[in-house]
């Protein structure tokens, strides 16, 4: 019998079945950390996810690196310690191979630079315990590596800043940034399947841009995301940074509140989002929707 891999439910999915429960600004943030299906008997819906993460922190991170270890079960002792320290720095914000490499050298964990770690990632890409984005314009760049998994990064992101898989506790207040990256890379997500186009990686010295779709190699839409409300003034300038890199498409969006209306931009908040939410889960093909989609997880209750 072959192994079935399965990935993390899609963000939209995730989405359209939490709403009816919670209600949009809650769905639109537990379906960033229920996209893994074997938290879903473990979460606590009454809490907010930050709290929830914080407060679990310890054993959620023990029982990531047991999965992992799973999936490299038939490896040598060396390369899973290898593949969980890749893992743990991306977490953290790593994403270049040569970063990368020059953490993990000097421990004696890797030998051959860049390109030897390129090939784990690649490989990680190819398992599905990472996720490839194309880099844009970012200091010659042409990959952006990340987690595929969002919970997986929020618990490895807590237990390097705070050791929680030794007991240390964790702060709601480093949950909560940590989750404000991981919905920038959920909205990408649902932008690029709205878009049909693939979601894209773009930073600069001079000012990033949360959300770049690409068709091809060329930007069609840029947006600036929040977790929470975004200031006009805010508003403005992230809107105008986005058209001067020649991103014809610019848009504000919130997870709390609608942003304020900024001529030439499109404004999105819970509302606008759960239903752009629903109709990119509606048009998937009904075998892909019987594979990934949220509905599976919460039809029982």
């Amino acid at each position: 019998m072959n192994p079935l891999r399965v990935d993390v439910v899609s963000y939209a999915d995730a989405v359209s079945s939490l709403v009816e429960r919670l209600g949009p600004e809650k769905a639109l943030l537990w379906a960033i950390i229920v996209r893994d299906p074997w938290i879903v008997p473990f979460v606590d819906l009454s809490l907010s996810p930050a709290v929830f993460i914080a407060e679990n922190a310890g054993r959620l991170a023990l029982a990531s690196m047991g999965l992992v270890g799973e999936v490299f079960v038939e490896e040598e002792r060396r390369l899973t310690t290898l593949y969980e320290a890749v893992l743990r720095l991306l977490a953290e914000g790593y994403w270049k191979p040569a970063e990368v490499a020059g953490v993990l050298a000097p421990k004696g964990l890797v030998e051959g630079g860049a390109s030897a770690v390129v090939g784990i990632l690649e490989r990680m890409v190819k398992m599905g315990l990472v996720r490839k984005l194309k880099a844009w314009r970012s200091g010659g760049a042409k990959a952006y590596y990340r987690h595929s998994s969002p919970l997986l990064s929020l618990v490895y992101y807590l237990d390097q800043k705070f050791s929680v898989s030794e007991g240390y506790p964790a702060t709601p207040e480093a949950a909560n940034t940590a989750l404000g990256r991981e919905a920038e890379a959920c909205i990408a997500e649902l932008m690029a399947e709205r878009y049909s186009g693939v979601a894209g990686f773009y930073v600069s010295p001079f000012g990033d841009v949360d959300v770049i779709v690409l068709k091809g190699k060329r930007p069609i839409a840029g947006y600036e995301v929040k977790l929470g409300s975004i200031e006009r003034n805010e508003a403005k300038r992230a809107v105008e940074r986005i058209h001067s890199l020649g991103i014809p498409y610019a848009g504000l969006i919130s997870l709390k509140e609608k942003p304020p209306e900024i001529e030439g931009a499109e404004t999105l908040g819970p509302d606008e989002l759960v239903s752009l939410a629903k109709m990119v889960s509606e048009t998937k093909i009904p075998t892909q929707k019987a594979h990934e989609s949220g509905e599976l997880f919460w039809d029982n209750e």
